[in-house]
Formats: C-alpha cells, sequence, structure tokens
C-alpha cells in the first residue's frame, strides 16, 4: 500500500503526494504553485492509502531531487581535487632532488656528487645511483597522475555548477 498526503490548493483542488516529494512545489491546474511541506511538517495532512498511483495527482515539477545529486557531485568533485591536489604537492615536497654541490646539506654529499663527475656520464650508473633516478622517476609519475586526476576533479566541478537543471 502507497501513502499518500493530501496538500490543498488555494483553489479547493486536493493534491496526493509522497513523502518523497516533501519540500519540494508543484503546479495545480488552476496555474498556482503548491508547496509541499516539509517531511517534518506533512505527517499533520490527511493520509490516504492506495494501492496505485493516480496519474492526475502527481504534477510534481521539482528539481530538488536532481539539486541534491548536483551538490552531492560537486561535494564528491571537491573532496576528489583536494586529495590528489594534496597528494600531488605531497609528492612533489618529499621527491628525491638531483645531488648538486649547491644543494649539498653536509661533506658526504658533496664527496658523492664529487664521485659522480669524477667518474664522467660515460661509465654505467652505480647502484644508487640508479635507485635515485628511479625513485625521482617514479615520484615524478605520481605527481603527474595527482595532478590530472586534480585537474580533472576541477574540471568536473567546473561542469557541475555551469550545467542547468533540465525541465
Amino acid at each position: 500500500m502507497l501513502r499518500f498526503y493530501q496538500i490543498p490548493c488555494e483553489c479547493g483542488r486536493i493534491h496526493e503526494v509522497t513523502k518523497p516529494q516533501a519540500g519540494s512545489e508543484l503546479t495545480c491546474e488552476c496555474g498556482r504553485t503548491v508547496s509541499v511541506p516539509t517531511l517534518r511538517e506533512i505527517d499533520k495532512f490527511p493520509i490516504v492509502e492506495r494501492s496505485e498511483t493516480r496519474k492526475e495527482s502527481l504534477t510534481l515539477h521539482s528539481h530538488s531531487g536532481q539539486r541534491q545529486r548536483r551538490g552531492g557531485l560537486l561535494f564528491l568533485f571537491f573532496v576528489g581535487f583536494l586529495l590528489f591536489g594534496g597528494l600531488a604537492i605531497y609528492f612533489f615536497q618529499t621527491c628525491p632532488k638531483e645531488p648538486t654541490v649547491a644543494g649539498a646539506k653536509s661533506p658526504f654529499e658533496v664527496w658523492q656528487v664529487w664521485q659522480t663527475l669524477r667518474t664522467g656520464i660515460d661509465t654505467p650508473p652505480s647502484r644508487s645511483e640508479f635507485l635515485r633516478t628511479d625513485a625521482i622517476k617514479m615520484c615524478w609519475r605520481w605527481i603527474t597522475i595527482c595532478g590530472v586526476a586534480s585537474a580533472a576533479c576541477l574540471l568536473g566541478m567546473f561542469v557541475t555548477t555551469v550545467m542547468k537543471v533540465r525541465h
């Protein structure tokens, strides 16, 4: 059995609505807009129980469901933008850097740079150089992936904000 709440219009016509329609608006045949009460207030109106719906009583012209979906989608894109943007910044800040003499913090790091320069670029890289280069490449891959995902979420937020509610 379906429960319908009877909402009157100023013209005297009775409109039957269900709980999911609470808080929306509908248009009466007389042309007036009838506001459906919220969930807290709808229980004050008479209830009719029926096993089927009547087509003429369900003339709902509400966009509240679409607005809620759009708001949820906007929130989801915003959270994704913050998450992926934060991850991209984290990977950028923690990414290992190629050692330079100017950026060396200790004499050992200066010695490592000197060893790399002394052996030249034609010699095969040492195990530590190979691991460092591999870590830098992997870090930049993650920065790129998170940056693209963050940009996609930002684009999704823009499209969700700009798109119109269809009638």
